[in-house]
């Protein structure tokens, strides 16, 4: 599924980790992840994190994050630069909630920039 520019991804299951990874000639674009946990910021996910991936992050009880992410396409590529990311759980595989899957991608074969913000959060402990 194509990435929305907003995303909200909650609640998130016990043991699941947040994968994120780019594609694509790696002189034509730059991707970058800036990451907020509870409302601080982490040190982002940059270009070589994300190539060729994937870069993980775990969520634990009570974590909430934000995850901006900016990609930007400088020339035209021969092939489409892709952005793929995903919460999956522990056995790897992608986690739904109310029947709809915690994954999306971006493809962008022009020059140009896509920013997506994704609010992911674990519930609460009680």
């Amino acid at each position: 599924m194509p990435c929305d520019p907003l995303l909200f991804w909650r609640p998130i299951p016990a043991g699941s980790t947040f994968k994120a990874s780019a594609s694509g000639d790696e002189n034509k674009f730059n991707v970058l992840v800036a990451i907020h946990l509870n409302g601080k910021p982490l040190p982002p996910l940059r270009h070589h994190d994300l190539i060729p991936g994937p870069a993980k992050i775990a969520f634990n009880a009570g974590d909430h994050y934000v995850f901006d992410v900016a990609l930007s396409v400088f020339s035209k590529p021969d092939k489409p630069i892709d952005y793929t990311m995903s919460v999956v759980d522990a056995a790897g595989k992608v986690v739904s909630i109310n029947g709809i899957a915690l994954q999306c991608d971006t493809s962008m074969s022009d020059i140009g920039s896509r920013n997506i913000k994704v609010i992911a959060t674990f519930p609460e402990v009680k």
